[in-house]
C-alpha cells in the first residue's frame, strides 16, 4: 500500500486487507475485527509515528497480532484456573 497522507485514507484503505489476513491467522471472526479495531485505533494514537513508518499497514498488523496472542493467552489461563 502506498503511503497514506492521513489516517482516514489509511483507515480505507488497510483495514479491509488487515481484517482478511487476521480472519485467516486468527481463524475467528470477531476476534479479527476487535483486534484490527484495536490495532486501527492504537495507529490512530500515535499516527505522527506511524505515517512515517516504511509498512504502516504492517505495523498494524503486527499490534494486532500481539493483541489476539494476548487474547488467547488469557483464555487459556482462564480454562486452567480451578474452579471455586
Amino acid at each position: 500500500m502506498e503511503w497514506a497522507v492521513t489516517f482516514e485514507e489509511f483507515y480505507r484503505s488497510a483495514r479491509p486487507e488487515l481484517l482478511r489476513a487476521l480472519t485467516f491467522t486468527v481463524e475467528e471472526r470477531d476476534l479479527a475485527i476487535n483486534v484490527a479495531d484495536e490495532a486501527l485505533a492504537r495507529a490512530c494514537e500515535q499516527w505522527a509515528v506511524v505515517c512515517r513508518m516504511a509498512n504502516p499497514t504492517g505495523w498494524a498488523f503486527r499490534v494486532a497480532v500481539n493483541l489476539a496472542r494476548n487474547r488467547f493467552r488469557r483464555r487459556s489461563l482462564e480454562r486452567r484456573r480451578p474452579r471455586r
